[in-house]
């Protein structure tokens, strides 16, 4: 990482700023803590944004801390299998998943500025059939692979159409600010 770190240089980027020199003034007055906030909390869309999240955490908090219960009191010869199918399910059906949302959104984002807000919505709406056949399901491969993996499948392509959507939310100064609020109140 060291060598890493003292021989890369960061390549300059079409249509931004040069980075001034340390100690140079670049002409922006200094913004404070609390006027970035009064900025993040000012604007309604972002606000609702932070709340979406806040609540799309809370249901993928509920599902990690609900199956291993779930699986265990109704396939209990399975625990063992479980836990491996279960890394693998969120592993690669959350990659899957995550890689398609932007693509599609990226796609999609040409003809409807909309779809990053539409690409979440349609996921989490496409994913609760999948987690009813997870919960309900008397065959255990079939609660896994028909559900929890097809509910990660369509479900977890929110966070790259998300994240888009809020730094196109917030000006270029407070983005940080407002990406660090949203990941405090989605894990607090």
């Amino acid at each position: 990482a060291v060598v890493l770190f003292m021989t890369l240089k960061e390549p300059t980027r079409m249509n931004a700023p040069v980075k001034k020199a340390a100690g140079e003034d670049d002409g922006e007055e200094k913004m404070s803590t609390a006027e970035s906030f009064k900025i993040i909390f000012g604007t309604k869309k972002v606000v609702v944004l932070i709340v979406a999240a806040s609540i799309r955490f809370m249901g993928g908090y509920a599902i990690a801390g609900y199956l291993p219960y779930m699986y265990s009191a109704v396939f209990d010869d399975y625990e063992t299998i479980y836990a491996y199918l279960n890394a693998y399910v969120v592993a690669f059906g959350g990659f899957c998943s995550s890689i398609a949302g932007g693509w599609v959104t990226s796609k999609w984002v040409v003809s409807e500025p909309k779809a990053n807000y539409y690409v979440p919505a349609i996921g989490c709406i496409l994913g609760c059939p999948f987690i009813m056949i997870c919960c309900l399901s008397g065959n255990f491969y079939v609660s896994m692979l028909c559900g929890l993996f097809m509910e990660y499948l369509v479900a977890e392509c929110w966070f790259g159409p998300y994240m888009s959507a809020l730094q196109q939310s917030l000006p270029p100064r407070v983005r940080g600010l407002g990406i660090s609020v949203m990941m405090f109140s989605a894990t607090f």
